[in-house]
């Protein structure tokens, strides 16, 4: 579900907030000795160690939302609630397929548990459909009537839960919706743009013809662009000498330009530095469809895009891209 996907939950009272959850994990073959739960929009992230009997064991206060664990390998989705006495069992070597949950909350689990390999399953078929628009809605409004069905057939469900996926399955749509915009984009001539830059002048497009681009589009107080930023720094050491520019454009506000300057220069940050300055609405925004950060764009050195929604910095992905463009 991703940080996209993480929908604001919130509790019924300050008593219930003060409810702790207890969550113990149980995976056959996991090599790792540390398990992740992590969930973006409360920048909220919290590790557990295994245990002398292999369980991991996190006792947490949270609020109720969909949280992502990874054993740094695997991933997989979970909706927590304070008072939750929730247990999960899997196999590492056949992760999604093996995850079982039982203990309060086992019933939106379980069925977040399948309801996210029917989400994968679909994601590559929609995939194969992706240069026929007409099937590539019809099987998108299959999938959203087979979800709705599968999420009213729960017995009893938390409602803060039949919320929450109710809202992501509408969701979820529109995302298709707008990767089909996005597909439709590939080869087109980017949009051009002309931001200050972090010495003073200003930058545009055509200063980069004749490079790759991969354009980071960021905010100094964009948590999840903030985790990003090692990763896109060892990519700028690791492709110093190549045919590509790193640009990165921050939607900080022009009134914030000096907190702006003084984060860059604190964290060393090296590649391109542009201010866009709340410019959600410049041409190159709105051609893009960028609404919000992190974003990632690369451009080819016709100035012609390559992905509108390039992979972000830790994403093996990107750096196999890179590789075959750039012919290493």
């Amino acid at each position: 579900m991703k940080h996209l996907v993480l929908l604001l939950l919130f509790t019924s009272s300050l008593f219930a907030q003060q409810k702790k959850t207890i969550f113990t994990v149980t995976i056959k073959n996991c090599v790792s000795d540390s398990l992740m739960i992590t969930e973006d929009l409360y920048n909220f992230a919290v590790v557990a160690y295994r245990d002398s009997t292999d369980t991991f064991k996190f006792d947490l206060q949270i609020v109720p939302s969909i949280y992502e664990l990874t054993d740094f390998k695997n991933t997989t989705w979970l909706f927590l609630k304070p008072g939750f006495s929730l247990n999960m069992k899997a196999d590492a070597q056949h992760f999604g397929e093996s995850i079982t949950y039982n203990g309060n909350g086992a019933v939106e689990n379980n069925f977040l548990a399948k309801y996210s390999l029917a989400e994968v399953t679909f994601s590559k078929t929609a995939s194969l459909l992706i240069n026929n628009p007409k099937d590539f809605k019809s099987q998108l409004d299959e999938y959203v009537k087979k979800s709705q069905r599968w999420l009213n057939s729960l017995s009893n469900p938390d409602f803060e839960f039949t919320m929450v996926m109710k809202r992501y399955i509408e969701f979820k749509k529109r995302l298709m919706l707008l990767l089909l915009n996005y597909h439709e984009m590939y080869g087109m001539a980017a949009p051009a743009f002309k931001y200050e830059k972090y010495q003073g002048e200003t930058a545009t497009l055509d200063d980069f013809k004749g490079k790759y681009i991969y354009i980071n589009i960021w905010a100094t107080t964009c948590a999840p662009c903030i985790r990003q930023i090692r990763p896109l720094e060892s990519l700028i050491r690791r492709y110093r000498n190549e045919n590509i520019a790193f640009v990165n454009i921050s939607v900080d506000s022009k009134k914030d330009i000096d907190i702006w300057k003084k984060d860059i220069r604190d964290r060393g940050l090296h590649g391109i530095h542009l201010l866009a300055g709340n410019s959600f609405e410049s041409e190159f925004f709105e051609k893009l469809d960028i609404t919000s950060t992190p974003r990632y764009v690369l451009i080819d050195p016709g100035g012609q895009i390559v992905t509108p929604i390039a992979p972000r910095p830790d994403s093996p992905q990107l750096e196999e891209m890179l590789n075959k463009l750039l012919k290493k």
